[in-house]
């Protein structure tokens, strides 16, 4: 099964709707129960949303909602369906939702100009280089891919921030090479076309 990439944008969601109870797992309605932010609960929501749907596509009968746990690693997971494999992010209004049969990671972000502040304690000396190097008006864009596609492989592999940036580098290029501690890492990352140009997409499979 390749990775299929669901996505949401939320600017009309009503994230306080109680219906949304039929849908989305009771985990993630907390989380957006505590968010301040209507912004926040809409993309919290969607996500679970995208979720549920994702499921359903695949197994019709699944009962709704969802049982989702959380792996000491902080990855997300489903219990009874072993063998789905998921990952959630959101940025701005847009909510996605990778799926695969293999561990998989996702990132969404929104670029801005500061993406470039991250720099000095996301990226290695290299990287830092390189990004110094480019156009004033592409070092935004330029540090925003190198982030997502950083960050979707530290979800598939279910570590998240525990695995620090700054031991991940990327080799750009027309297909861009993630290394950790200077090995390649396994499986593959890449940096997907998204339909809002503001935003760059990344997902990551482990196998």
């Amino acid at each position: 099964m390749s990775i299929v990439v669901y996505a949401l944008e939320v600017s009309d969601l009503d994230p306080d709707l109680k219906s949304w109870n039929r849908w989305v797992d009771a985990a993630r309605l907390a989380t957006a129960a505590r968010l301040r932010r209507r912004e926040d609960r809409a993309l919290a929501i969607g996500a679970g949303l995208l979720l549920a749907k994702a499921v359903r596509q695949a197994w019709p009968e699944q009962p709704l909602p969802l049982d989702l746990k959380t792996a000491p690693g902080g990855k997300p997971f489903l219990p009874g369906l072993p063998d789905f494999h998921f990952s959630l992010s959101h940025s701005g209004t847009w909510a996605v939702c990778a799926v695969a049969d293999h561990p998989v990671g996702v990132d969404i972000e929104q670029v801005a100009e500061d993406m470039r502040e991250v720099a000095p304690r996301a990226f290695c000396p290299a990287e830092q280089a390189a990004l110094r190097a480019l156009p004033e008006t592409e070092r935004s864009a330029a540090a925003c891919e190198s982030w997502v596609l950083k960050e979707s492989y530290m979800k598939a592999v279910g570590l998240g921030f525990q695995l620090s940036m700054e031991r991940l580098s990327l080799r750009s290029g027309p297909s861009p090479m993630l290394l950790q501690d200077g090995t390649p890492v396994a499986g593959g990352v890449a940096l997907c076309p998204f339909a809002d140009a503001a935003y760059r997409l990344a997902v990551a499979g482990t196998r």
